[in-house]
């Protein structure tokens, strides 16, 4: 998932989308960053001996409702379906992590708010493509970069948890 979020801006800039490919990074950016941001402040209040709750919003629902709504929107298949596509993959993916036992209803209703504003946005920002701008070309690279990078497995909760780590030690450091 993470690799087609890097390459959907690259698709966008080398189709001279530049300024959508803007839009795109600061957005999508911003938002997965934010919501990496609030894992890593859950896990350390967590340390500390607090549990918050909810203590680490979705960042796979998130992920997941973020790049294939902006996926959506970059290949001009419009605001409304963008953002319905969004909700639906929030809530697939939601209803799997929260029956794997991953997160709670709370925790997935987080990541799902924070991707859905964060698609809002980039759907109020990215400029619509020009009418001979190939969207069965970009949507046929999307589905040839998704079949080769689905095997791949990336999953940041260790990391997270070493981080969060480090800075607890670091704040508690005499």
């Amino acid at each position: 998932m993470l690799a087609l979020a890097a390459m959907v801006p690259a698709l966008l800039a080398a189709t001279g989308r530049r300024q959508a490919a803007r839009h795109w990074l600061a957005v999508v950016g911003g938002t997965l960053g934010l919501v990496l941001a609030l894992k890593l402040l859950g896990h350390v209040v967590a340390l500390g001996g607090d549990t918050p709750w909810p203590r680490s919003p979705s960042g796979h629902v998130a992920a997941g409702c973020l790049i294939w709504g902006g996926t959506a929107l970059a290949a001009g298949l419009g605001r409304g379906r963008a953002l319905a596509l969004g909700l639906v993959v929030a809530l697939a993916v939601g209803v799997a992590r929260f029956t794997g036992g991953q997160h709670s209803l709370a925790e997935i209703g987080i990541g799902a708010a924070l991707a859905l504003a964060g698609l809002f946005l980039l759907a109020r920002r990215m400029p619509p493509p020009a009418p001979a701008w190939h969207r069965r070309r970009f949507l046929a690279a999307v589905a040839i970069i998704s079949l080769l990078t689905a095997p791949l497995r990336f999953e940041p909760e260790p990391l997270i948890g070493q981080a969060a780590d480090a800075v607890h030690q670091w704040l508690n450091a005499p």
